[in-house]
């Protein structure tokens, strides 16, 4: 095991430790090299210069590169994730996965997949996927996932999935415009959650379907996900690069896209956009 430590001394009681966090891993590759920083700007910005181009040139897949704190997080179209320290989670981490560029969104999927079981069997809190990429509980976003590509000749060279989550944030932290849309593991839960442990588990879901990507392809992913994802079925609103579209969310193709009904025999596939959850389908 390799642990890369740069941490200052912090007042927090669940400061983060390579250690504690490899106590209860059981991956083979996934989090087994931990860099561990006090601050960076992203994670996501230091996984990605950290893979370099090649596995010879970058670090080894499996990766896990945490921050105590960011000053730059972001989200998908560069949105600003708010990132106080000692008290979330932010995590990158890196793969190196023989895919194609079209198949890279079910990554996403799959990550997405394994911070809601994380969180489920963690605390029992009934977490759910907001499609693309978003983890939510009583319709409160708690997660938030952003995976970035190394690609060369259209195959992904390599990969960094970056996630952040909410965990012993107080609500009065947050700002008073996202209060009514955003929560914690320990706003829902009124007790605090061990990040060490949380992360353990994370990174142990993360393997195991990231294995069943690689040898059974993208069907099991997807399967797992539909069944976890609270945009199904629902009639929502999708802000898309080229729009505003409203219809009813049925399912997502084999990519990992939205298919929208937007009218009798009407369907729009979607792959990039904002939902927003406006009611249940009758």
């Amino acid at each position: 095991m390799n642990n890369k430590t740069d941490l200052l001394h912090s007042t927090s009681t669940d400061q983060l430790k390579t250690l504690e966090i490899h106590k209860a891993l059981q991956t083979t590759f996934v989090a087994r090299t931990i860099y561990l920083f006090s601050t960076l700007e992203s994670t996501n910005k230091t996984g990605l210069k950290m893979a370099g181009r090649s596995p010879s040139e970058g670090v080894l897949e499996g990766t896990l590169v945490l921050a105590e704190a960011q000053t730059q997080g972001h989200g998908r179209m560069g949105r600003h994730w708010i990132s106080p320290p000692g008290v979330n989670i932010y995590a990158s981490i890196i793969l190196r996965p023989t895919i194609s560029v079209l198949d890279a969104p079910v990554v996403t999927c799959l990550a997405a997949t394994a911070v809601v079981q994380a969180i489920r069997t963690r605390t029992q809190l009934e977490a759910v996927i907001k499609w693309p990429n978003d983890v939510i509980i009583h319709e409160k976003k708690v997660a938030g996932i952003l995976t970035e590509l190394g690609v060369v000749q259209n195959q992904v060279d390599h990969l960094v999935i970056g996630i952040g989550i909410n965990v012993n944030l107080d609500p009065e932290m947050l700002p008073h415009e996202i209060r009514l849309t955003a929560t914690s593991l320990k706003a829902e839960m009124r007790e605090s959650v061990n990040r060490n442990k949380f992360i353990a588990d994370l990174c142990n879901n993360l393997e195991e379907r990231y294995v069943r990507l690689l040898n059974k392809g993208t069907a099991p992913i997807l399967k797992e996900f539909r069944s976890l994802t609270a945009t199904l079925g629902k009639i929502v609103k999708v802000l898309t690069p080229g729009g505003t579209l409203e219809g009813r969310a049925e399912d997502v193709d084999p990519h990992g896209a939205l298919i929208l009904c937007t009218g009798q025999a009407t369907h729009e596939v979607i792959h990039s956009g904002d939902v927003i959850h406006l009611r249940n389908s009758k």
